[in-house]
């Protein structure tokens, strides 16, 4: 099969130099999804949990242009599939949003898996919420096994799954 733009066929960029030169989208949160008493407490702890991962991303060995924020995930789970985006953090995304970008990026070569490293499993996700409650996951997304490994890696170590229990 394979992922086709005006008849010419695109793959994710499987062969990325190395991490430090990846292009890497860390979109900001926008809610936590976890009990709290102290909702915008623990908000604020969320975004200074995301600033500190991308301020892990601007330092060297790596370089600021490496490091982005993007707009649609479902776009930048597009231009993964085509070899334009090399990683893709997204904390709290509605399944039906992202499914068909996933399937399309997982067609091209690209990885999908949560914030701990864990492979996305679609069919799993879709039977496992109760009846009207939305469908809700964590995601990683990488053109090879290397960025989506450093980037859970990095989200394990600053504990940044802490903010969503999906």
């Amino acid at each position: 099969m394979g992922v086709f733009l005006n008849g010419r066929r695109f793959s994710a960029n499987s062969k990325a130099a190395s991490v430090q030169k990846s292009l890497m989208f860390w979109n900001a949160p926008s809610f936590i999804s976890v009990p709290c008493d102290n909702y915008e407490e623990k908000f604020n702890q969320c975004i200074d949990c995301w600033a500190q991962l991308r301020r892990t991303c601007c330092q060297p060995p790596f370089t600021v242009s490496t490091v982005r924020i993007g707009n649609s995930i479902m776009t930048t789970l597009a231009q993964l599939a085509v070899g334009r985006v090399d990683l893709c953090v997204e904390t709290c995304c509605h399944l039906a949003h992202i499914v068909s970008a996933i399937l399309l990026m997982e067609e091209s070569g690209g990885i999908a898996t949560d914030l701990y490293g864990n492979k996305i499993d679609i069919s799993k996700l879709l039977s496992s919420n109760e009846e009207g409650s939305p469908k809700m996951t964590t995601l990683i997304a990488g053109a090879n096994r290397e960025v989506v490994q450093f980037a859970a890696d990095l989200c394990k170590k600053e504990n940044y799954g802490a903010f969503w229990n999906m």
